[in-house]
């Protein structure tokens, strides 16, 4: 706990006190270092090398940062069970329940 205090009081001293800055900072860094680490772990997939052993165990630790929006089923393929009515009325009440879930989700100011 003590780290996590010296890191907020040294981004603190580095943006002026400004916690919105440093905070928008910290985040644009995390995108960075999720994005490098996911298309690292696409290497394995995608090129025909064999790799070190150290290099093979690191790319299986970028894997966990791996998120395939190709691999999960479109909507018509979930609800294929469903009649045209209640596909339907799916699609229509989506967007609003998506936009209420947005005005109250905490942190929202």
């Amino acid at each position: 706990l003590g780290g996590a205090w010296q890191l907020k009081e040294g981004l603190e001293q580095a943006f002026g006190g400004d916690l919105e800055a440093a905070k928008t900072f910290v985040l644009g860094y995390v995108k960075v270092v999720i994005s490098f680490y996911q298309v690292l772990s696409s290497f394995v997939s995608n090129y025909r090398v064999t790799w070190p052993a150290s290099v093979t165990n690191l790319l299986q630790y970028a894997s966990l940062f791996r998120f395939d929006m190709v691999s999960f089923p479109g909507p018509n393929c979930v609800a294929a069970q469903l009649s045209y009515r209640d596909k339907l009325l799916v699609y229509t009440v989506h967007p609003a329940v998506v936009v209420a879930a947005l005005l109250v989700a905490p942190g929202r100011r």
